[in-house]
């Protein structure tokens, strides 16, 4: 329990609802088929599924205390450092007043976890379109969106924190590079003779088996929201030095000259949470706030 307790609010939600369902599947309260990802049926009169299909992954088992683990770690990990930065925020902040500067940190540091609530949805959607072209396209089915969620924030962290070491149940220790591998193989020893057992069944070829597609698409989309966040919006896009930011920008106004970045305004307003534009529409129409109200 005291595992579960120290969980920040959005992985432990994760984990219980996990855990909830899998003890209704191993006492037959519910059917796991009425919970997976169907598109011709999530996307029509079942949309339950959508929300389902991230939380089911199978009955009690030891493939699910794995699974589990996996998320507690670097869900967690990913939900412990995530921040809504300077970087991540439109440019009429550097305009801002150190008041209104600390109004504003306040509200991100009061709002850190629906922030990243926001970032966990927009990762589980990407998830869902993804999914839905390959099943459309391809006719592959991918049915356990829980498992892309999981492997996708491995890839996130690992990129995140890689030289940092992390210890598997306490068993083995390693860098944190090398989680999505170890994943891989430590699932492929798990469900190895299943998958294999299923292709021959099927007779289709390895590229057409849904795990291959899972791993695919899951460090796929790791790779991009990674490259999104943490290169292009705070690295490629943006001076995390403050006072040169600002004095290069007081230079151009000087000069008479604008420069629109379009591909920051662009990733700000795709990934900021809604809440924010109001709050710093607030924040900026109140020259004189009082901090302390």
């Amino acid at each position: 329990m005291d595992i579960i307790t120290s969980l920040p609010p959005i992985t432990k939600g994760w984990c219980c609802s996990v855990l909830a369902t899998s003890i209704l599947l191993t006492i037959k309260k519910v059917s796991i088929f009425n919970l997976l990802f169907k598109p011709d049926k999530a996307l029509t009169n079942q949309n339950y599924r959508i929300l389902t299909s991230f939380i089911t992954f199978n009955e009690l088992s030891l493939d699910l205390i794995f699974t589990l683990f996996a998320i507690a770690n670097s869900c967690k990990r990913i939900e412990n450092r995530y921040l809504t930065t300077h970087s991540n925020l439109p440019s009429i902040i550097d305009n801002f007043s150190p008041l209104q500067k600390q109004t504003l940190q306040k509200f991100i540091d009061k709002n850190k976890s629906i922030d990243f609530l926001y970032y966990f949805i927009q990762i589980g959607i990407s998830i869902v379109i993804v999914v839905s072209l390959v099943y459309y396209k391809l006719n592959i089915p991918i049915l356990e969106l829980g498992r892309l969620l999981s492997e996708t924030f491995t890839y996130i962290d690992s990129r995140n924190d890689p030289n940092e070491i992390v210890s598997f149940m306490g068993l083995i220790n390693f860098k944190n590079c090398y989680s999505p591998y170890f994943h891989i193989i430590l699932n492929v020893s798990l469900r190895g003779r299943e998958y294999l057992e299923m292709g021959r069944l099927q007779q289709i070829p390895i590229w057409k088996f849904p795990v291959f597609w899972i791993y695919l698409i899951s460090y796929g989309l790791g790779h991009t929201w990674w490259v999104i966040r943490e290169v292009l919006l705070s690295t490629l896009h943006y001076d995390s030095n403050d006072e040169r930011r600002i004095k290069r920008k007081e230079i151009m106004k000087r000069n008479n000259v604008v420069k629109f970045d379009l591909i920051r305004n662009c990733l700000v307003v795709f990934l900021l949470p809604p809440w924010y534009w109001f709050i710093i529409k607030k924040i900026n129409n109140r020259r004189d706030i009082n901090i302390h109200q």
